[in-house]
């Protein structure tokens, strides 16, 4: 049987979950960890396509992808698959888990044999919102199956992390991602290569990069990559004219600086080794004529100072203030 034949790899996520659903023994919860475009949400659609088919273990893929139901969550139109986000805000607050969860967790499915639940950026709970979803974890009824989707697990309570096996996304080198884009969706080498060199190790990165067609990929990355330089080699004042790129968004300046920590993982790579993968760099010359100016101890310092700029814009903190700090680290 083939399982979740349109996610890439991820064995031990399509063995562990897939044998639960089979077997009838779902977990009444999964956390599904990885960066953005690693195949989180695909995973959990393709989870919650499976539980509802009409033809689970007597078809030859899981889910069908031909019957009735799984043609409703597959194209986001079933009623019993509820997903919650943060609709542009900096976190999921207490409200939205009562509205969304625990007012309608104890109704029957409308139409489906399971009411699922799909949390994006679960990570991005506040504390109050997380002990909200316990009880819910502790007490759901027998058809409620939640899928929390997260970057990092280690920001989720303990308390919830316990009541659900955590699964983490495969990250892949960019040898694989350009071989998949080549064979599975017929991209032609030379542009297979870049994207995957664009990807940090996510499928989903990738396909962006090539549905870019006004460039903003491009764009972003290479102001990330001034901010990199400056950081590593510059002064407060080059530093701050570099920031001035970024974007006012929270959620996208989060982004940019996550981006900005590949990059330095990047460079701690290549001070370790002449033949490391890159993640960021698609042209390992850049990164060595970044690494070569600076000491280990300081790109250990910024990625700590960076990590603490991801907290505190987690925190409603100002942005640009946030940033400004980041100048004269």
């Amino acid at each position: 049987m083939e399982i979740f034949p349109t996610l890439y790899k991820n064995e031990k996520l399509k063995k562990t979950v897939a044998l639960d659903i089979l077997s009838a023994a779902a977990s009444h919860a999964y956390i599904f960890e990885g960066p953005r475009g690693s195949g989180k949400h695909t995973a959990a659609y393709l989870c919650a396509a499976s539980l509802l088919c009409e033809n689970r273990g007597k078809a030859e893929r899981l889910p069908c992808g031909v019957c009735p139901s799984c043609k409703k969550v597959l194209s986001g139109e079933c009623t019993d698959v509820i997903v919650l986000g943060r609709d542009g805000a900096a976190t999921i607050g207490v409200d939205a888990v009562r509205r969304s969860v625990k007012e309608s967790l104890w109704f029957a499915p409308n139409e489906m044999e399971y009411k699922i639940y799909i949390i994006e950026d679960a990570d991005k709970m506040t504390a109050q919102a997380q002990n909200a979803l316990l009880i819910p974890l502790e007490e759901a009824p027998s058809f409620a199956v939640f899928f929390l989707l997260c970057r990092d697990s280690l920001a989720i309570l303990e308390t919830v992390r316990s009541r659900a096996p955590i699964i983490r996304m495969e990250i892949f080198s960019n040898d694989a991602t350009a071989e998949y884009l080549m064979r599975s969706r017929s991209i032609d080498a030379p542009a297979a290569r870049t994207a995957a060199a664009s990807s940090n190790g996510c499928i989903g990165q990738a396909l962006e990069y090539l549905g870019d067609a006004d460039g903003q990929d491009a764009k972003r990355r290479d102001a990330v990559s001034a901010v990199v330089r400056e950081l590593c080699v510059g002064n407060a004042v080059s530093r701050i004219k570099a920031f001035e790129s970024f974007p006012d968004s929270r959620a996208e300046t989060a982004e940019w600086l996550g981006l900005v920590k590949t990059a330095l993982r990047d460079l701690l790579c290549d001070k370790k080794s002449n033949d490391a993968e890159m993640f960021f760099y698609s042209d390992v010359n850049e990164a060595h004529a970044v690494s070569s100016k600076v000491s280990v101890r300081r790109l250990c310092e910024l990625w700590d100072a960076l990590s603490g700029a991801e907290e505190d814009i987690s925190a409603n903190a100002s942005v640009r203030s946030v940033l400004l700090l980041l100048c004269t680290r």
